[in-house]
């Protein structure tokens, strides 16, 4: 059976991408806004904004720390993950995030008139 799990986003960074130390290892998390909004039955025009919680390692997440900042505009490739953790109050609970393997800042420099 093939599968492919597979995303790409275009948005901006609601914050300044977060540097992540677990264990080992260490790597970015972004907060990537897209906007889909749509017309009501009215015709009014509803702006609907989806959060997206991104992680980037290795020197891809160097760049990111380095460069990005709040307001970006980015594109984001990667694959659709889920982490299953506990809950301080100790219920079971599940967050589902990108695994980045690309991220393209997509801001105009000022010069590139």
């Amino acid at each position: 059976m093939a599968s492919l799990n597979n995303v790409t986003i275009i948005g901006l960074l609601g914050r300044d991408p977060e540097e992540v130390h677990a264990g080992q290892s260490s790597f970015a998390r972004l907060s990537v806004a897209t906007d889909d909004g749509y017309r009501d039955q009215n015709g009014q025009k509803v702006e609907r904004t989806t959060w997206h919680s991104v992680a980037v390692s290795g020197k891809t997440a160097d760049f990111v720390l380095k460069y990005m900042h709040k307001g970006s505009q980015v594109l984001v490739q990667g694959r659709y993950l889920s982490r299953k953790y506990q809950t301080k109050d100790g219920r079971d609970a599940v967050s589902f995030y990108v695994a980045a393997s690309r991220v393209v800042f997509l801001d105009r420099r000022e010069d590139d008139t």
